[in-house]
């Protein structure tokens, strides 16, 4: 009998492990899965972008095998790529600052409610207080 009830608690920790390492492998499968679309989202922009120049360039009937095309086509992309990372940057951080502007708003806020409550605390007990001498003195005649 008790064999049976640890061979049933090993099998039973052995199970545990299989499912965590089973919900462990399928959450790294999805991060992976994840990372990939970001990488191939962002090769699909740089690829449009540069095809967009290339056919720009096709057009006007430049040769394209040229060496100062190909490095008028590579600045050109820096360029683009640089003022975008420049104007997301910027965003991000002026979502900081108004992030940490309203953190502080709030804290004020907050401050001012407990100085608030603490004052209306101290009111109540005042009152109390006054309640409880008027009964003493009522008591006492």
């Amino acid at each position: 009998m008790l064999l049976g009830d640890k061979n049933s608690l090993y099998l039973y920790s052995l199970h545990q492990i299989f499912m965590l390492s089973l919900v462990t492998a399928i959450y790294f499968l999805a991060r992976c899965i994840a990372y990939m679309f970001n990488l191939y989202t962002l090769f699909r922009k740089t690829r449009k972008h540069e095809n967009k120049i290339l056919r720009k360039l096709a057009k006007s009937g430049s040769n394209l095998k040229d060496p100062r095309v190909i490095s008028k086509i590579s600045e050109r992309f820096k360029r683009t790529n640089a003022k975008d990372d420049i104007i997301f940057l910027a965003k991000k951080k002026a979502k900081h600052e108004n992030h940490i502007i309203k953190r502080i708003e709030d804290r004020e806020l907050l401050n001012k409610l407990h100085e608030d409550l603490r004052k209306q605390e101290h009111l109540n007990s005042l009152e109390v207080k006054r309640i409880h001498d008027e009964y003493e003195v009522s008591k006492n005649k």
